[in-house]
């Protein structure tokens, strides 16, 4: 993790998180980046912020709903999705952190779309 993010690569990722919602306006990407591609299947959870909960332990497979995931947080366990309207760098501790514990993690820039997860709290989601 350090090595990465004490590279070029670091600096160049910085740039690039600048820049692509305007990229991703221009080009009609869509609504959603992924930063760590995982299918999954879980119950949905809303939370304020990941910070709040990386501690917890949920005690079945969990798809987070996060407000605000600022990129250092830890993964809780029984989590296996972290949705959220933030963009972390794609380098950041939990974006790592996703990727190598294979955590379905994405940003969804359409709030309607987060409005609607959020109103699945509780429901099984695949």
């Amino acid at each position: 993790e350090e090595v990465i993010r004490g590279g070029s690569a670091a600096s160049l990722s910085a740039l690039l998180n600048r820049l692509d919602p305007v990229l991703r306006k221009v080009a009609h990407l869509g609504s959603w980046q992924v930063i760590s591609p995982v299918e999954v299947a879980g119950y949905v959870a809303v939370v304020n912020e990941l910070l709040a909960v990386q501690n917890k332990s949920y005690g079945r497979p969990t798809i987070l709903v996060a407000r605000s995931v600022k990129g250092e947080e830890e993964l809780p366990d029984g989590a296996v999705a972290v949705l959220t309207p933030d963009m972390p760098d794609v380098l950041s501790h939990v974006s790592v952190r996703a990727r190598n514990s294979k955590v379905c993690f994405a940003t969804c820039f359409d709030s309607n779309i987060l409005t609607e997860l959020q109103g699945m709290k509780g429901s099984c989601f695949a």
